[in-house]
């Protein structure tokens, strides 16, 4: 007896920002949840392709965008649209073909999902050099149309709103490859949560207003802005919970310098319960990506 080859949903991801990782956890639960017969894959791309390199390279891009944020938005600014400044320096980013073949020979999907756009660019001209006929699905992750999420032999793209999804039809793409569903979100988000009892177990006081504030995995947050002097001018007592994510400095500087503060603060490195905490939380303060 033939037995078919079971079907296997590669999802493509990167670690240059928490949000492209937690949208492939997403999209993977999601596929468990509703083809159980279906094999999934998460893998981050880069990390994968270049384990010696990939650790300095993570860190210079992170460093990069703390010291010098002007300069990252000139770029994000500059290749926005679809122009020759942003295919050239797409390009540039966009290497490693042979590596792609070789996962893609590893893996044998069915289907590959990205939720990161240079594993996108990659993959489109992997198709492009008529190396697979592998279908691409692009997820972005962001509420943009950025032009490096954006590439000739994409499938179908996922957006997170009507608005997105505008946007790329007046680029030109049909609007019958995009999909509006919204930004894909783990599956806990979904649980109802007890308040009390996580205000109990996270040892935090019933009577005040929550805050809870973000900087992503990376904990991008401007020390200037959580200062005590800052801080002392809100006239009402809060409750601040603080994540900092994997950024360590900033979290032993905040413990050191709002240790007299008024406030009642929580300070956390990275989490990966912060759905608890949005729970018990009156207001959030966050970025809107990098």
């Amino acid at each position: 007896m033939v037995m078919n080859r079971r079907e296997k949903i590669l999802i493509l991801t990167g670690s240059f920002g928490e949000g492209h990782q937690q949208a492939a956890k997403a999209i993977q639960e999601a596929a468990k949840i509703k083809y159980q017969n279906v094999e999934t894959s998460v893998v981050d791309f880069m990390a994968w392709a270049y384990p010696n390199l990939f650790p300095i390279s993570h860190f210079v891009y992170i460093q990069g965008v703390k010291a010098f944020p002007q300069l990252y938005g000139f770029f994000y600014q500059k290749t926005y649209q679809p122009t020759y400044f942003s295919k050239k320096l797409n390009r540039m980013f966009s290497v490693g073909i042979k590596k792609m073949l070789k996962l893609l020979q590893t893996e044998k999907p069915t289907v590959v999902v990205s939720t990161y756009p240079f594993s996108s660019s990659i993959f489109s001209k992997l198709k492009e050099s008529g190396l697979t006929n592998v279908p691409l699905v692009t997820v972005i992750t962001d509420h943009t149309h950025h032009s490096y999420w954006l590439h000739p032999c994409t499938d179908q793209y996922i957006v997170g709103s009507l608005e997105t999804k505008q946007e790329l039809i007046r680029l030109g793409i049909p609007a019958e490859r995009i999909a509006s569903t919204g930004i894909p979100i783990r599956t806990k988000f979904l649980r109802k949560s007890n308040r009390t009892e996580l205000i109990h177990q996270y040892q935090l006081e019933s009577n005040l207003p929550t805050v809870l504030i973000m900087g992503g995995g990376e904990g991008l947050i401007g020390k200037e802005f959580l200062t005590t002097k800052a801080l002392e001018k809100i006239p009402c007592r809060l409750q601040l919970i603080i994540l900092c994510g994997n950024n360590h400095r900033l979290r032993r500087h905040l413990e050191k310098n709002l240790i007299h503060s008024k406030h009642h603060i929580v300070i956390k490195g990275y989490t990966d319960n912060v759905e608890e905490l949005m729970a018990v939380s009156d207001v959030i303060v966050t970025k809107p990506g990098v």
